[in-house]
């Protein structure tokens, strides 16, 4: 199983315009990959298709009264991620994955063992897999039954004797590697190329993946004759930066694991850049000016909304955590990024990937503001909550808050009524009645039952946050709820029970009726 599948999966999902003849991949442009150094045609009518982020598995540990929570990762997707170079997808679906194998395959006593439901049988820190990963280092000797034996382990799939195959005069060694039979078909080559005095490259591996209805004996007709044909090595460099990039300041940018691990997965992706700022680092593909100028904007915009965040909703604790946020301009490549069940969307915070990821489009350039103020505020929080899963209403409720926020910097924030009060004054009373219900509602609650349903249970959330911050006077029995579930939250760790703790003392039924009354009046 290599990591280019799930996004492929879903790409295929997406292209309409994809028959059951679908074209075999061709190669075609030479272009220069100085990072890797080498020279080859890029898979044809392509588009990079960035490694999705390692999913993180938050595992929380207890010894006697003390109680931390370290941040995980699967060995095996930080070593595929770790040596995949590049993916793209054409037009017709077809999927190309290049990787450099620079490490071995991790013993088994590689990171640790967790008999956890849901979660890879061996999990790491990322930074110490960072420190480890030269540990793990391949012999420059490698024979092709041993590196073979690596594109077993970095596709998931059985392996026979690799094939000896011709290739242009600049590759000192090229194998065709027979895979077992899957669908979708994946093909795989092992390579090396002759650099300047006849030194050989490490060995590189080749995979792709088919889509439904094209042909495989083409396919390999194609990457031999069009691909190995024309590889040259170059001399390795670091790429020349393009995009609107971050403008230099005096204010260092720090250095962390996530920040490295953002910028390795887009390092091979022409088109992509990176722009570093002290809290974030933006990741994007624009190529527009309308894209353009929202970059330019959010360099401003992103540490004025973080700074009035922190004054929203004080950090248990200082965090250097990178904000990563990802940003596409196609429609197609964000909803193959993010998966199904969200590719209706314009913007999300995906926890499990630690990523903001956001869709730049002229379509929902309307929405862009409010979607980066609200899913920034999902993500903000989970930092500022030492990563503590928050009560559905506090998160969704002050996310909503925020979104009609208008910041600007040195001025105090002004928030406004949004759409929302209009749900909450066509049903103030059916909505107070969902206070309770909303309230303690985990994720698969807040989401359950109709359309109808959902929508009331964002506007009572919003309207709580509205109306605890924004309607109640001063020396109101209400005054002190989101303070004392922030204190209880960061005590006992646990929202539901954080949520009963802050309420505690408080005659729902009477704060029902208060909160009803009050937007009957707005």
């Amino acid at each position: 199983m290599i990591p280019f599948r799930n996004i492929l999966a879903l790409a295929c999902g997406v292209l309409a315009f994809m028959t059951a003849e679908a074209a075999a991949p061709a190669f075609r442009a030479d272009k220069p990959y100085p990072a890797i150094g080498l020279r080859f045609r890029t898979l044809a009518d392509s588009k990079p298709a960035p490694p999705s982020s390692p999913t993180v598995y938050p595992i929380t540990y207890t010894r006697g009264e003390k109680q931390w929570t370290e941040d995980l990762c699967s060995v095996e997707e930080l070593w595929r991620n770790a040596q995949t170079v590049g993916q793209w997808i054409d037009g017709s679906g077809n999927g190309f994955t290049l990787a450099k194998i620079e490490a071995g395959i991790p013993p088994s006593d590689f990171g640790v063992s967790l008999s956890l439901k849901g979660v890879p049988s061996r999990l790491i820190k990322r930074e110490t897999f960072q420190e480890s990963y030269r540990d793990l280092v391949v012999s420059a000797k490698l024979q092709p039954e041993e590196a073979a034996a690596w594109v077993e382990r970095f596709t998931g799939l059985s392996v026979r004797t690799p094939n000896a195959v011709k290739a242009g005069f600049s590759v000192s060694a090229a194998y065709s590697v027979p895979l077992e039979r899957t669908s979708p078909r994946r093909l795989a080559w092992l390579f090396r190329v002759k650099r300047p005095g006849g030194t050989p490259t490490p060995w590189f591996c080749a995979v792709i993946e088919l889509a439904e209805g094209s042909q495989a004996e083409k396919a390999e007709k194609n990457f031999e004759t069009q691909f190995l044909a024309n590889l040259r090595a170059i001399p390795v460099s670091t790429p020349r930066q393009t995009g609107p990039t971050a403008a230099k300041t005096a204010t260092p940018i720090p250095s962390s694991p996530s920040r490295d691990a953002a910028r390795a997965s887009i390092a091979n992706m022409k088109g992509w850049w990176a722009a570093d700022l002290k809290d974030y680092i933006i990741l994007a593909n624009i190529r527009s000016q309308a894209g353009n100028t929202l970059i330019r904007s959010l360099k401003t915009a992103l540490p004025v909304l973080r700074e009035n965040m922190k004054k929203l909703i004080p950090p248990y604790e200082e965090n250097a955590e990178v904000n990563v946020v990802r940003i596409f301009e196609s429609q197609e490549e964000y909803q193959s990024y993010v998966g199904k069940g969200i590719e209706w969307s314009c913007g999300c915070w995906v926890p499990m990937k630690r990523e903001l990821v956001i869709l730049a489009s002229d379509r929902f350039k309307k929405e862009i503001v409010h979607t980066i103020q609200h899913e920034g505020f999902h993500q903000y929080l989970f930092y500022a909550s030492s990563m503590i899963e928050n009560a559905m209403w506090f998160n969704e409720g002050h996310a909503c808050f925020y979104e009609g926020g208008k910041f600007r910097t040195g001025a105090k924030p002004v928030f406004e009524k949004t759409w929302r009060m209009r749900v909450l004054k066509e049903s103030t009373i059916y909505a107070a009645s969902r206070i309770p219900f909303v309230l303690e509602a985990d994720h698969k609650a807040f989401y359950s039952g109709s359309d109808k349903d959902r929508s009331v249970n964002y506007a009572v959330a919003w309207g709580l946050v509205w109306y605890l911050r924004q309607g109640i006077k001063p020396g109101s029995p209400y005054a002190t709820i989101l303070k004392d579930y922030r204190d209880a939250l960061r005590e006992c760790k646990d929202p539901l029970a954080a949520t009963r703790k802050a309420f505690e003392g408080i005659d729902l039924k009477t704060f029902q009726k208060d909160f009803a009354n009050y937007w009957k009046k707005q």
